[in-house]
């Protein structure tokens, strides 16, 4: 059976997606960061869904990125990244590393070490920097 990975699933967008995967009978590896709780609802079995294996882990370190390399999803999602455009504010430097530079080398890594042939990467800092992306620029207003 297919295993999806998706990191930063404890976010808004993950923990939809995690139980749209579930739903439709797909294991999934979520990646979260190490002080983060996976909900309750990741632990439950007995609804007959398949199982979600949670891995701690922070992009900025390459330990945590081999560990989640070393699952060999056969897709992967990725979804951390620096959200809050308030946080990016404080510290646009850690912003950048996060939604960028370690997000395009973790996604890369992963894809490569899993020999994933369809590996999607969200790596759209732009909402943190406050830009659209360019599919919304002409219609938002």
């Amino acid at each position: 059976m297919k295993r999806l990975l998706i990191t930063g699933a404890d976010g808004f967008v993950g923990r939809w997606l995690v139980r749209a995967a579930r739903a439709d009978g797909t294991p999934v590896v979520a990646a979260i960061m190490p002080d983060a709780v996976a909900p309750a609802e990741w632990h439950a079995t007995d609804r007959g869904l398949p199982p979600v294996e949670v891995i701690a882990a922070d992009l900025r370190n390459g330990d945590a990125v081999q560990r989640l390399a070393d699952v060999r999803p056969d897709a992967v999602v990725h979804l951390a990244a620096v959200a809050s455009g308030a946080e990016a504010r404080k510290n646009p430097d850690a912003a950048l590393a996060v939604n960028a530079r370690r997000a395009g080398r973790a996604a890369s890594h992963i894809a490569d070490a899993a020999n994933t042939t369809r590996a999607r990467a969200n790596q759209d800092s732009r909402a943190s920097t406050g830009s659209r992306p360019r599919a919304l620029q002409h219609t938002a207003r």
